[in-house]
């Protein structure tokens, strides 16, 4: 079994799952998550640039707020981290707009009996909304989401903690990624790594598999 990507191809045969990124992979979601970030920083009397809110992209909420917020304490940290959520969550999956080419890649792995996963840095609610968006809820057998983690993406212990959840090795999986930090978390954990999206246009990312924006630009093929 292939992955083809215009004229190119992957050979997939000894795959048994593709692990997905959700923000920036499959939805795009991240003008939710800034304006949100932005609202509650000016509320505490902090303005943030665009570009400074790009070095978070993929990150989770926490290095945010630890980075530019500063929060007084853990309690404090808690309180900033549910006001970004809930202001971010309002009309969420209303907001949220399905990436072109994501829905019929992902029928496409699993019309070839792939197992499929969600490892994201964002809230449950926010994954399970998205996945609704994308008529996927049912496609998907593990999510791993950010918020019950201690530590995120970069680090490699989000992919680790799917690996386990799947019950498969590195060697057998697959990962669909759009930031520096999602490729840093995959391959520290050991797992062939595919960019997409936008910033695959702009960025420079080391060690990834294949490189290619457009998810409408993927098929599965047997030959």
């Amino acid at each position: 079994m292939f992955l083809k990507i215009k004229n190119k191809k992957i050979d997939i045969s000894n795959i048994e799952a593709i692990i997905f990124d959700m923000d920036g992979t499959l939805v795009e979601s991240e003008h939710i998550w800034a304006y949100a970030k932005q609202k509650i920083a000016e509320d505490e009397g902090i303005k943030i640039s665009t570009d400074e809110l790009e070095k978070f992209i993929g990150r989770g909420l926490n290095d945010f707020i630890d980075e530019i917020i500063t929060p007084e304490n853990a309690e404090h940290r808690t309180r900033l981290n549910q006001k970004i959520q809930e202001k971010a969550l309002e009309n969420y999956k209303c907001n949220i707009n399905v990436i072109d080419g994501a829905v019929d890649l992902l029928k496409a792995f699993k019309s070839a009996g792939m197992r499929m996963a969600i490892c994201s840095s964002g809230p449950m609610e926010a994954i399970k909304s998205s996945l609704s968006a994308l008529n996927a809820t049912e496609m998907i057998e593990v999510i791993i989401s950010g918020e019950t983690l201690n530590i995120g993406k970069p680090d490699p212990l989000p992919y680790l903690h799917t690996l386990l959840k799947l019950n498969l090795k590195p060697s057998n999986v697959i990962v669909f990624e759009d930031t520096i930090s999602g490729l840093k978390s995959a391959t520290s954990a050991g797992i062939r790594t595919i960019i997409v999206g936008n910033q695959a246009k702009t960025q420079k990312f080391k060690n990834a598999t294949f490189i290619e924006p457009y998810l409408r630009n993927f098929n599965v093929t047997k030959n």
